[in-house]
């Protein structure tokens, strides 16, 4: 099952942790999908069953996807937030250092 690009570390990481077995005993160990680069192959898997595993396999990659997406905006907009904070907190200080410059020259 060919994907459009290789996925990044985190999304692999979260595609092999997926309980497969759970989802159908079809994937049962040793038989799980398995990432190699863009490509994500499914040993043993024949017939009939392929196109219901293909199913489940294709809605796993997609939530993993939407996973991955969430938690990277998250990390985004966590990292502007804190570097309006630092850009906060410095000009503050910058104007308490200022007064104070002020006072101690004056």
């Amino acid at each position: 099952m060919p994907l459009t690009a290789a996925p990044s570390r985190a999304w692999a990481e979260r595609f092999d942790a997926v309980d497969w077995a759970a989802l159908t005993p079809n994937l049962r160990p040793p038989y799980h999908p398995r990432l190699d680069g863009a490509q994500i192959w499914l040993p043993g898997v024949r017939g009939e069953t392929l196109q219901d595993v293909l199913d489940i396999v294709a809605a796993q990659v997609d939530e993993v996807g939407q996973q991955v997406a969430a938690e990277e905006q998250t990390a985004v907009s966590n990292a502007r937030r804190a570097e309006q904070d630092a850009k906060q907190r410095f000009a503050e200080d910058s104007e308490t250092i200022s007064e104070w410059w002020k006072r101690r020259a004056g």
